[in-house]
């Protein structure tokens, strides 16, 4: 009886001091978020650092640490325009770890809209970004997937001659092209790769070529040319 009294006292004393050692632990834990850490796969390209810190300032207000809910930023962080996947974790003491996994940016659409790779078109408020694009310039949201699709084919031709297409027109069914060299293609609506061809392998020939405003390919017996 007296070696059980004795056992008893002995756990109660050990989670007295467990007990105690984590009242004086959360004690000593900042009530707040102390820290953000943001991990990203191309930085934040639709969000500014500062706005993200600023929302989930205004999520946690007046919240302690441990009412903190991670579900609610996580959603409001999903929401924003061209974000994938967001995962945010509470790291003790005080710290939030961010996860945010962005569409790629493929294109500008037109002045200030961007197409993303899972062919999204968004206006988003912020837009850090720093590998180059191709502008496309086409009031035809309905056909994006094909506008891209045929920009891909005809670029992979441009850059076997040396060139790049940076910007693409489509208007009615009709196609133009401005290269990395200011000339400027016109190809229609047909024929697409073979008209494209013929320029490349026609356009040096044609005196003072670079004095040219652009190139009409949309003929079936040659092309026509305008001078600046």
């Amino acid at each position: 009886m007296i070696r059980a009294i004795r056992k008893f006292l002995i756990l109660s004393l050990i989670l007295a001091v467990f007990l105690a050692i984590g009242i004086y632990i959360v004690s000593q834990t900042d009530k707040t978020i102390a820290r953000v850490d943001v991990v990203s796969n191309d930085g934040l390209v639709y969000i500014s650092k500062q706005d993200l810190i600023k929302k989930v300032s205004d999520l946690s207000d007046k919240k302690e640490w441990f009412d903190i809910d991670a579900d609610e930023i996580e959603k409001y962080l999903y929401a924003v325009k061209g974000v994938d996947y967001t995962l945010v974790k509470k790291v003790w003491p005080s710290t939030l770890v961010i996860y945010m996994y962005d569409h790629k940016p493929i294109a500008y659409w037109n002045n200030s809209e961007i197409l993303l790779n899972n062919m999204e078109i968004i206006k988003p408020a912020v837009f850090s970004y720093d590998n180059e694009l191709v502008h496309i310039a086409s009031t035809d949201d309905a056909n994006k997937d094909y506008i891209y699709q045929t920009y891909e084919e005809l670029n992979s031709i441009a850059k076997q001659h040396g060139l790049e297409i940076i910007k693409i027109f489509y208007k009615g069914n009709q196609f133009s092209l401005l290269f990395d060299n200011d000339m400027e293609v016109v190809l229609g609506s047909t024929k697409l790769k073979g008209r494209l061809e013929l320029f490349f392998n026609s356009y040096k020939k044609v005196n003072d070529y670079k004095k040219i405003k652009y190139f009409d390919m949309r003929y079936d017996d040659g092309f026509a040319v305008k001078y600046e």
